[in-house]
C-alpha cells in the first residue's frame, strides 16, 4: 500500500489523533505490572509479534483499500486497551520496517486500523457489562465474536469516510472496492477473535486481562 495522495492537513489530523490516543494510553499503562512481571512482559511482546504477523499478510492494490485482518478486538481483550494502542502502533511501524507499507501512511494505518478499532472493542465490552448479567457467553460471542465484527466496520467505515472526504478517491469507488472488502472480511474478524478469545478464555483466562474469571465462570 503506497501512493496515497491525502491533502497536507488530513495527516496532520491523522497524526494529532494518534498522538492524543497515545499520550490517553499512557496514562492508564500498567507500567508496574510489566516491570515486575516477566509473563506480562512475554504476552505483550507476543501480542506485537502476532499483531506484526496478522498485518503483513495483506491483499489489494489500491493504496488506502488494501485489506488484512485486523484481530485488534483480542489483542484489546488480553492486553487492555492502553496496551493495544501501543501494539497497535508497534505493528504499524514494523510493518513499515519491513517495507510492507510506505513509511508515511503509518498514522494512517495506526489511527485507523488501530486506534478506531480498539476504540469500538473496548466500548462494546462496557456496554455489554452495563446491559448484560456476567454471563460466559455473553463475554464469549458478546465481546469476542460481534466486538470484532463491530471493531471491523468501525475501521473500515472510518477508512471510506477519510479517503471520501480527502477527495482522495470518488466515492462510488470507494463503495464498490471497500464493499467487496467488508463483505469478504467482517464475518471472518469476528469469528477470528472470538476464537481468540474463547480458547486464552477457556484454558488461559490470566492472559485475558479484560476477563474477570470470578465474575464469567464463578
Amino acid at each position: 500500500m503506497s501512493g496515497l495522495a491525502l491533502p497536507a492537513g488530513w495527516w496532520i489530523a491523522l497524526w494529532v489523533m494518534g498522538a492524543l490516543a497515545l499520550l490517553s494510553a499512557a496514562r492508564f499503562l500498567p507500567y508496574r505490572v510489566l516491570w515486575n512481571s516477566p509473563t506480562a512482559q512475554h504476552l505483550f511482546f507476543a501480542a506485537c509479534l502476532g499483531l506484526t504477523l496478522l498485518w503483513s499478510v495483506r491483499a489489494g492494490i489500491t493504496p488506502g483499500l488494501g485489506v488484512h485482518f485486523l484481530g485488534v478486538t483480542a489483542l484489546t481483550l488480553m492486553v487492555g486497551w492502553p496496551l493495544a494502542i501501543v501494539a497497535t502502533l508497534v505493528a504499524s511501524g514494523l510493518n513499515a520496517l519491513f517495507g510492507l507499507i510506505e513509511p508515511s501512511l503509518v498514522p494512517f494505518e495506526f489511527v485507523l486500523n488501530g486506534v478506531v478499532p480498539v476504540a469500538v472493542s473496548h466500548w462494546v465490552r462496557l456496554v455489554l457489562e452495563r446491559l448484560f448479567p456476567p454471563h460466559l457467553f455473553v463475554y464469549l460471542l458478546g465481546c469476542g465474536f460481534a466486538g470484532g465484527v463491530l471493531a471491523g466496520l468501525a475501521s473500515r467505515g472510518a477508512t471510506a469516510a477519510v479517503l471520501v472526504l480527502a477527495a482522495a478517491y470518488s466515492g462510488d469507488r470507494v463503495a464498490g472496492e471497500l464493499g467487496v472488502i467488508m463483505a469478504l472480511t467482517t464475518l471472518p474478524e469476528g469469528v477470528i477473535n472470538g476464537m481468540i478469545v474463547t480458547v486464552m478464555a477457556v484454558y488461559r483466562p490470566e492472559w485475558v486481562k479484560e476477563f474477570d474469571d470470578s465474575r464469567y465462570l464463578g
